[in-house]
């Protein structure tokens, strides 16, 4: 069998679909890490959610909120979660490239990670991660870890992203900001190991809210331009 080179939900994906089942995909199975999956409507999917099974590590090679495909609809608010209903239980997310992002077409808040429901943590098989969000008004929420240090880049044409770790402290090698509203709530590093880089454009904002995890700044740790 050849690698997929996308993955969309299929029609039968309803409510807070589950991820590991290979009906709710288009091509019939789970994403594998060569797979870009695209979460929009295309094929009448109905879902505003995809969560874990029994299975705590799923893989795709990059995650898409949404498309240009809007024949049946934008898709609205979405979440992906660890678990469909209220756990503790961790599950893990693998992407190839470390990339998320979220469609100009986008109408509803994307949220990845739903506290409550499941540990998620969030790994990267490259050396960062890029969470892009295209919209000028829409949400782009994280609650999740971060499996490992890598760099963290954000770009946004306006929407806000939130990267809420509460649940665990991350290390990034370094923050980027892109011009949108960006906001890092309890978003740890190791204070004074890491170059911390937050690069906002016109009418770009940051939040520092709990940025360093002891509330301290080395000298030379953070630079904001």
């Amino acid at each position: 069998m050849s690698a997929h080179a996308q993955d969309t939900l299929s029609a039968t994906a309803t409510g807070t679909a589950v991820w590991q089942t290979g009906t709710n995909w288009q091509d019939g199975s789970s994403p594998t890490l060569n797979d870009d999956v695209v979460i929009d409507r295309s094929n009448g999917a109905t879902a505003t959610g995809l969560a874990w099974g029994t299975t705590g590590v799923q893989v795709a090679k990059s995650i898409t909120y949404g498309s240009a495909n809007v024949t049946n609809g934008s898709l609205g608010a979405f979440s992906i979660q660890g678990n469909s209903t209220a756990s503790t239980a961790t599950r893990t997310m693998t992407l190839a490239t470390g990339n998320i992002s979220v469609d100009p077409t986008v109408t509803g808040t994307s949220t990845y990670g739903v506290t409550g429901f499941g540990n998620l943590i969030v790994n990267s098989n490259s050396t960062a991660f890029n969470f892009t969000n295209n919209t000028t008004t829409q949400a782009l929420n994280f609650n999740t870890r971060f499996g490992a240090e890598k760099d963290l880049t954000l770009t946004s044409a306006g929407g806000a992203i939130t990267i809420n770790t509460s649940t665990g402290a991350p290390v990034f090698t370094s923050l980027n900001g892109g011009s949108g509203v960006t906001s890092f709530v309890n978003s740890n590093t190791a204070a004074g190991t890491q170059i911390i880089t937050l690069s906002g454009g016109a009418g770009g904002a940051h939040s520092f809210a709990g940025l360093i995890k002891d509330g301290s700044i080395a000298k030379n740790a953070l630079t904001i331009n």
